[in-house]
């Protein structure tokens, strides 16, 4: 008895795959929303040591959370799937929703696990956040878009032409230099540089400081949040460190929106201690018998007006009881 044939639509229904199999097509609104989702995880992760030593059950959340981004991505970036998708738009969702219950409205318990970030530059929380933004809306449109494709118009889809892909990828672009720019800023304030953001792991009791060196001290904790001073000595020959030696206090610039007290990093530069002619003037008060404090403070945005005011105030307390004759 003869084979019967099959039509052309049942021929194609056997021999093609189901559009909701196929993989997704790496392009450029994949790749910018997978690079977003990727550097908003590195920022909260950079400075983790230091959310560890002030908020350690925020370090464990933020280190699952970037297991979490990293293993979507690399399931996308091996086979781009809408259900993967999905996934990893979940995945910065989550990040989202920590953000928001502990910066926008703090229903979470302090301390801020952001401030660590914040710490050189006072808006990378905000830049993280951003991002996530930027990941979530482009992992839509791409949900969004896989499924009117398999509403009807999937083999037009995939036949589209080259000049619709170009300007699909000349729309993205602008995109793109926004995320790069912002995981630039927004890792290299969070590292410090690589330099290590955040509160140090180094700091001593405020009391015996050794002559002719800094030392770091906690002179303050808000909120929870411990702040940092250096304190330069003067030298043995100079004076006796300690209680009774005359105080110059350093803030550092940076428009209170950037930098911080260290000499080296990111947040030096940012800071300027060069233009200041911080150095060569702490040497001279240091030689003079003067003991010389340096602090970081509370950047704005992250910490509003009059956060930086009020950790300044705190500093003046602080050495005036440790150090008034």
């Amino acid at each position: 008895m003869p084979e019967t044939p099959l039509s052309p639509t049942v021929a194609d229904a056997v021999l093609t795959p189901a559009a909701e199999h196929l993989p997704l097509r790496r392009g450029p609104l994949l790749v910018t929303s997978l690079l977003a989702v990727t550097a908003g995880a590195l920022i909260y992760l950079a400075p983790l040591a230091a959310v560890w030593r002030t908020a350690w059950p925020y370090a464990l959340l933020f280190a699952a959370l970037g297991i979490a981004q990293f293993g979507t991505v690399a399931r996308v970036l091996a086979r781009p799937a809408s259900r993967r998708v999905v996934l990893a738009a979940g995945a910065a969702l989550a990040v989202l929703v920590v953000w928001f219950l502990t910066r926008r409205t703090p229903v979470l318990p302090g301390p801020s696990p952001w401030i660590p970030a914040d710490s050189v530059i006072g808006f990378v929380d905000y830049l993280c956040a951003g991002l996530e933004v930027i990941g979530v809306a482009g992992f839509g449109i791409v949900w969004v878009r896989r499924a009117v494709a398999l509403s009807g118009a999937d083999a037009q889809a995939r036949r589209r032409p080259r000049l619709r892909r170009v300007a699909g990828a000349v729309a993205v672009t602008p995109v793109t230099l926004v995320v790069l720019l912002a995981a630039f800023v927004g890792f290299s304030g969070a590292s410090d540089g690589l330099a290590g953001a955040g509160f140090p792991g180094d700091t001593v009791p405020p009391r015996h400081l050794p002559a002719g060196k800094r030392s770091t001290v906690e002179y303050c904790r808000i909120d929870g949040v411990p702040l940092a001073m250096d304190i330069y000595t003067p030298p043995a020959g100079a004076a006796t460190p300690g209680r009774g030696a005359p105080v110059a206090m350093y803030i550092h610039g940076g428009g209170l929106v950037l930098g911080d007290r260290k000499l080296s990093g990111l947040g030096a530069s940012l800071s300027s201690h060069q233009a200041a002619l911080f150095t060569p003037l702490r040497e001279r008060l240091n030689a003079n018998g003067y003991l010389v404090a340096s602090i970081d403070y509370r950047l704005t945005p992250a910490a509003p007006w009059p956060a930086p005011l009020d950790d300044a105030k705190c500093a003046v307390r602080f050495l005036r009881a440790q150090w008034r004759p």
